[in-house]
């Protein structure tokens, strides 16, 4: 029993510390064996110590206790290329698919499904500017602090530099 409550508690630990992620990488972290990572995490699930969040690809993890809207920006957050428009749209604001498209390298139908996947999901705004579509995150502030919250578990160069920058307008 002892046995069990101590890796549940790992589990948890992981999931607590990286919100989001996915089965994969937390049998990765802990180098468990898969039927008895799903085993417990059925079980943690069934208690409501954690819920699941499906996005494009995986099945994510997250505390129970975490607001539903964080899960959906931090799912977001979770994919890469998501996540390059979020640092984008914090960085600048209003922005123009085009403008988007060019400075991140991504083709026009590419970045379009990402745009309107996130516009689904409400994270993204899209505005009409005459014959132009300008977007920007609809709650800046809270993806800010989410990314602020994570960084250690989002680490990679997109993130690095936003925090960067975004810390250096208060030193």
């Amino acid at each position: 029993m002892d046995e069990e409550l101590s890796t549940r508690k790992r589990i948890c630990g992981v999931i607590n510390r990286e919100p989001g992620i996915h089965f994969q990488e937390i049998r990765r972290r802990l180098e468990m064996a898969t039927g008895t990572l799903e085993h417990h995490l059925l079980y943690l699930e069934k208690q409501g110590v954690v819920t699941t969040k499906h996005d494009r690809y995986y099945k994510r993890y997250f505390p129970a206790s975490m607001d539903r809207r964080d899960k959906v920006i931090l799912s977001g957050m979770r994919q890469r290329n998501h996540r390059r428009i979020f640092v984008y749209l914090l960085l600048y604001p209003g922005s123009s698919h085009k403008e988007m498209m060019d400075d991140l390298g991504m083709k026009p139908s590419t970045l379009s499904s990402y745009l309107k996947e996130l516009q689904s999901k409400d994270i993204v705004e899209r505005e009409k500017s005459g014959r132009e579509s300008l977007y920007r995150l609809r709650d800046e502030k809270r993806v800010e602090r989410i990314f602020l919250s994570y960084r250690k578990s989002l680490l990679d160069d997109i993130v690095d530099s936003f925090t960067e920058t975004w810390l250096e307008g208060f030193i």
